[in-house]
């Protein structure tokens, strides 16, 4: 018996926790075989999915059942570098997820619970302790000894009501683009209430988004309601090229005239809703955005994103810095194959000062105080690497390395690097650059190898973790871990 509880004991210490990945129709880490084999579907921004009938990766394929059920879980063992105490120290985490469901040809029901205890590295505890909330769970509890305990459910019903037209609603998280990140909307937040529809017409397909979400964390007791809608025009030219146009929009539940709640003129998916946001002389924000994507042969990808919040042409021209020049940009690529099992993205991701803010904190494009598009908000630039290599069906080998650069608000001052902050009083009105503020700089390295060990999907696995931040005080964390997990369950990893 001590044996055995000196195993499990040692099965439940872990170096790092993060968000997890909650939506069962995407990988946290994008480079799946089942991507590879077939590309051109890893768009999400143009349709609503049937996965369990067009093939998912090994973890959830189901083909031929109506009814599915799928646990997993994570078990993990090793060691964190303590920064504050400049030493090695064990922590613990445990993560489970269930998910289940119907599939047939027009119906898709799935249901989803997902639950977290453990200690992670010294920046997650100190978000957690500052926000009461980890990026990509929302609220969480915080334990006398340091531990986090998270939980949260999702649930959606798709129907697919004609060859031309499909809907769905839930709650879960919603993504929108080709890459890693997305500067439209990720799955960096907490779920959410949300209804989808999808119309494909020839080379068109028109989708819509709409949802419902909260403001940010700080008194949870007095948390109030703000609604976004999103509607995206996508054109499919000779199986190679997508071109999208985006529209955002978001408003607060209670302003001072009324009581919104969901506002008719955004429930209307063919509308512009600049036009009707100006029209109404009301102070909504809205957003816009473009989107573009180059397959070749089914193993490379190309993509880019750019987002559009607020501009003048006089100020662009004059080139001083105006601080409501608002917008920020993404451009990737995805390799398949480039050798037999070999996949890679790189990617590199920016945004200027004061995106994504509004005069009103409320319509920041943000969840439960966290970002809907980016991690970091505004005012950063970031570039990433992923790499994924499978020896035949056995094991897989994932590296990954990120490096950016953010300029944070300091001293009470806004530099445009909190979206939560309201922009009627920027540092400065001209001379407004990128990194401006506490400039921070911060790098993230994980490598793993995971090995299947049976064939019912579990597999064991070995990762190694390292952040750094060059900013004065300067730090650098190390994690190492060994554990057992099921097949496919990957943890978000900390790295911004």
């Amino acid at each position: 018996m001590k044996k055995w509880g000196a195993l499990l004991g040692f099965l439940l210490f872990v170096g790092v926790i993060s968000a997890q990945q909650w939506d069962i129709t995407r990988s946290i880490f994008p480079l799946t075989n089942a991507e590879a084999k077939g590309l051109l579907r890893a768009d999400s921004s143009s349709q609503i999915f049937f996965p369990l009938t067009k093939g998912m990766d090994e973890r959830i394929r189901v083909e031929g059942k109506k009814w599915y059920s799928i646990p997993q879980m994570t078990l993990g063992g090793g060691i964190e570098h303590d920064i504050q105490g400049n030493h090695w120290k064990p922590s613990y985490a445990g993560l489970a997820q269930w998910n289940g469901g119907f599939q047939s040809q027009r119906w898709w029901i799935d249901a989803g619970i997902f639950g977290m205890q453990g200690v992670g590295f010294p920046r997650e505890r100190e978000w957690a302790q500052n926000n009461q909330s980890l990026m990509g769970w929302g609220r969480v509890n915080l334990r006398n000894d340091g531990a986090i305990d998270a939980w949260d459910y999702t649930a959606k019903v798709a129907f697919k009501v004609n060859r031309y037209l499909s809907l769905e609603g839930g709650k879960g998280k919603l993504f929108v683009g080709d890459g890693y990140r997305s500067h439209f909307i990720s799955q960096n937040a907490s779920t959410f209430p949300y209804a989808k529809m999808s119309l494909k017409v020839g080379l068109f397909r028109f989708v819509s988004h709409w949802a419902q979400l909260k403001d940010n964390l700080l008194g949870w007791d007095h948390q109030r309601t703000k609604y976004i809608a999103m509607h995206s025009l996508s054109l499919d030219v000779k199986k190679k090229w997508n071109f999208a146009l985006h529209e955002m929009v978001i408003w607060q539940k209670n302003d001072s005239t009324s009581v919104r709640n969901l506002d008719l003129h955004y429930l209307n998916p063919l509308a512009f809703w600049r036009p009707i946001e100006y029209a109404q002389g009301s102070a909504d924000n809205v957003l816009l955005g473009a989107s573009v994507s180059y397959t070749e042969q089914q193993r490379f990808k190309f993509y880019g994103q750019f987002l559009l919040d607020e501009w003048l042409l006089s100020e662009v021209k004059a080139r001083n810095g105006w601080w409501g020049l608002k917008y920020g940009g993404q451009l990737g690529v995805k390799m398949m194959n480039v050798i037999p099992g070999l996949h890679a993205l790189m990617e590199v991701n920016a945004t200027r000062p004061f995106t994504y803010s509004h005069a009103s904190p409320l319509q920041a494009w943000g969840q439960n105080g966290q970002p809907l598009a980016h991690p970091l908000g505004s005012n950063y630039a970031e570039a990433l690497m992923m790499v994924q290599y499978s020896q035949g069906e056995k094991s897989t080998w994932q590296y990954q390395i990120a490096f950016n650069r953010h300029g944070a608000n300091q001293n009470g001052d806004n530099y445009g690097g909190d979206i939560f902050t309201s922009y009627m009083k920027p540092v400065h009105v001209y001379g407004n650059d990128l990194f401006q503020g506490n400039d921070i700089r911060t790098g993230y390295q994980r490598l793993t190898y995971a090995r299947k060990i049976n064939a019912s999907g579990w597999e064991a696995f070995g990762q190694g973790t390292y952040s750094w931040n060059t900013t004065t005080p300067s730090w650098n964390a190390w994690s190492v871990m060994i554990g057992i997990r099921t097949n496919g369950y990957i943890i978000q990893p900390w790295d911004f």
